[in-house]
């Protein structure tokens, strides 16, 4: 067991501990209701999609976008957005790197990565991964995001948690995960295409996540 990884499991043991043991404040919940984010995003028309009510009520979010998004051209993106307007009472983000290979996804190939998003200044903080399954492949795009702040790690995301449950006593947060077939293995073409729906979807997303 490294140094890294020890220090990594006090973050999160702390990140909980403070959210538990501090004062409940201001349940903070999205800007705006996920019911109304638009299925049209220029090019890209979108549809309704569910999980099955056990999952909703395992993940524990507040309000939650599930959609596909397709373009006459290729393959679709689809969306996954869960926001937690406090992570204080048991209700806590999991991270993909655990449940997709529970879901039978076998990890092939993963990296850190910023994407920069037009009308966005700062660059988003990503996990960028290629998953198999049954013989496909699938492009997976990642991230969280808090107070404005995207990460791309499990470990930062519960840091920032237990910051700004000390200095604001909140600790909402957002998941938010992206993912599209890669026919003939062709991993850059799902890359430039998955990044061109991310640049439609975010600026739409900032309106409803609180900052």
């Amino acid at each position: 067991m490294t140094l890294r990884f020890v220090i990594a499991l006090a973050m999160i043991a702390a990140a909980i501990g403070a959210s538990r043991h501090l004062s409940h404040g201001e349940l903070v919940p999205p800007s705006r209701s996920f019911s109304s984010f638009p299925l049209e995003l220029k090019e890209w028309q979108g549809k309704e999609q569910y999980f099955a009510p056990e999952i909703y009520e395992k993940l524990g979010v507040t309000d939650s976008i599930v959609r596909a998004y397709w373009t006459p051209d290729g393959p679709p993106v689809s969306v996954y957005v869960g926001y937690y307007r406090s992570q204080r009472r048991g209700a806590q983000i999991h991270s993909p790197k655990y449940c997709l290979p529970g879901g039978g996804w076998n990890r092939r190939e993963e990296r850190i990565r910023q994407i920069q998003v037009p009308a966005v200044e700062k660059p988003i903080h990503a996990v960028e991964a290629v998953y198999e399954k049954g013989g496909d492949l699938e492009l997976f795009v990642y991230w969280y995001q808090s107070r404005g702040r995207t990460m791309a790690s499990e470990y930062d995301q519960k840091l920032q948690m237990m910051l700004g449950a000390i200095r604001e006593n909140r600790t909402d947060a957002a998941f938010i995960r992206f993912s599209t077939p890669v026919p003939g293995g062709d991993v850059a073409a799902a890359s430039k295409r998955m990044e061109g729906f991310i640049g439609r979807f975010v600026p739409t997303l900032r309106e409803y996540l609180p900052g």
